[in-house]
């Protein structure tokens, strides 16, 4: 499976960054300022048309399987893939049109996306169903690897929650099984969490997993 790994520098990479908002560790003072006046628009999703998608979504009076079911449906729907019709599709903001094409058969392949594209749309998916969602960017300090995910509000537990429509996880602590945001819990403590997908829980079940551990030097949160 392709993964999101891109450059801090990147085109692609500074498309998905609007503003820095919280650093978990202190970055040099130049990388700050760069990153601060690189900010420009996220993948925004129409929201004519994300008010249509959310409509062929399965909707569950248990807030974690709502959550589950929009993860599923992007994943149903997209391919992780960086090509011309990716850029293509990300200059003219058209994900989520793409997206309700294939849902209703006038594509036929799912939509090229990567972790930034997912997790923007699985954010307005859920801010459109009522929950509270933000969208989280994490970064390797000693390398250019970066990687986007969702993070959303139960609103019966009153706690944040992870969701990677990229890597199809959801993380859950060790001890209790609760669901949580892995955020709380990285860099020094993630061996008390572990992510779970379709196979099973465990850095070593869910594919791609692993490469995640060394990217919570810095991480920024979109609302």
């Amino acid at each position: 499976m392709a993964r999101c790994f891109k450059s801090l520098w990147s085109a692609e990479r500074l498309t998905h960054i609007k503003c820095l908002t919280h650093i978990k560790r202190l970055a040099p003072v130049v990388l700050i300022l760069a990153t601060v006046a690189a900010c420009v628009a996220a993948d925004h999703n129409d929201h004519d048309t994300v008010v249509e998608l959310v409509q062929h979504i399965t909707r569950s009076k248990n807030p974690d399987a709502d959550f589950d079911n929009v993860r599923a449906f992007i994943q149903a729907n997209s391919v992780h893939r960086n090509d011309d019709e990716f850029d293509s599709i990300r200059k003219e903001g058209r994900f989520a049109q793409e997206v309700l094409k294939h849902v209703v058969g006038q594509r036929s392949d799912p939509v090229p996306m990567i972790c930034g594209a997912r997790a923007w749309l699985m954010h307005d998916l859920l801010e459109e169903m009522g929950y509270d969602a933000m969208v989280v960017h994490i970064f390797d300090a000693q390398s250019p690897a970066s990687h986007t995910f969702v993070q959303v509000l139960n609103p019966e537990t009153g706690k944040w929650e992870t969701q990677d429509p990229d890597l199809n996880m959801y993380w859950i602590e060790v001890k209790i099984g609760a669901r949580i945001a892995v955020t709380d819990y990285a860099p020094d403590n993630l061996d008390a969490a572990k992510p779970c997908g379709n196979l099973g829980c465990g850095w070593e079940v869910v594919v791609g997993a692993n490469k995640l551990k060394g990217l919570f030097d810095r991480v920024k949160m979109d609302d």
